[in-house]
């Protein structure tokens, strides 16, 4: 039996649904076991398939959801029909308004967010790595939603923890190029300068930066699960504990 997480947000209206799966479930094997929700990582395609109708079924849900051909952009794709596209597009965010259909994304230590405007009749999912996270996604969905973020709640899903994720100078400057503030997001690591002679490592709480973010962009309730798929791997799948592995889902949507 498949297994999910729930949003604890209090401003959105019951007819919004949001859930984040687990590795729980499922028909996938060895690196991928056993919920692999995605075709893209090396997972036998038939697994994936089938995991998929699981879920389907599972959640009741009348169509495939909408899931995306994830690029690390901030690209984001507005739904302009009630029928799910066939083909992924290409982009990391998907707004929709059409009630039973949902918008998902596919993780494996990327950040999830999950936004819902509080009368219930406008959805979206974030893929927000680290590379979209500091190009602008969030904003970029902002932009495309007919809400104003004043109006909605979001729900930062399991991603990798401030613990574990180490990154290089470069990309923390990229972040703090971008806001300044964000570099209390940053702690210096401490590191073999043997290993490392000309580059300082940190850990970055990318969490803390997303919302940070989304209550800058205005955003009015932000819920963070505070999960770390790193450190959770049994539960999450997480690539950098397992470069070869699966990548679970967050899919919201609205009843009809």
């Amino acid at each position: 039996m498949i297994s999910w997480l729930k949003p604890s947000w209090k401003k959105v209206k019951t007819n919004v649904q949001a859930i984040i799966t687990t590795r729980k479930g499922g028909v996938s094997l060895g690196n991928y076991a056993a919920m692999n929700l995605a075709n893209h990582v090396g997972d036998d395609i038939s697994h994936v398939e089938k995991n998929r109708l699981i879920l389907l079924k599972e959640l009741k849900l009348p169509q495939q959801p909408v899931w995306l051909e994830q690029i690390h952009s901030n690209d984001v794709f507005v739904s302009c029909s009630d029928q799910s596209p066939l083909t992924p597009p290409k982009a990391d965010a998907c707004i929709t308004q059409y009630p039973g259909q949902a918008a998902a994304v596919l993780t494996a230590d990327c950040l999830p967010i999950l936004i819902s405007n509080h009368e219930g009749t406008e959805v979206a999912a974030i893929h927000a790595g680290w590379r979209g996270l500091a190009n602008g996604i969030c904003e970029s969905t902002a932009k495309k939603m007919h809400t104003d973020f004043s109006e909605c709640s979001a729900w930062i899903g399991p991603a990798i923890g401030a613990r574990a994720f180490e990154v290089g100078t470069e990309v923390r400057n990229i972040f703090i190029t971008k806001n300044a503030l964000w570099s209390e997001f940053f702690q210096e690591k401490s590191f073999d300068i043997s290993v490392y002679p000309n580059d300082k490592k940190w850990l970055g709480d990318l969490a803390g930066i997303a919302e940070n973010h989304l209550k800058q962009l205005g955003m009015d309730e932000v819920v963070c699960s505070k999960l770390c798929t790193f450190e959770q791997s049994d539960s999450f799948f997480s690539y950098r504990k397992q470069s070869i592995t699966g990548r679970f889902a967050s899919l919201i949507w609205m009843k009809d």
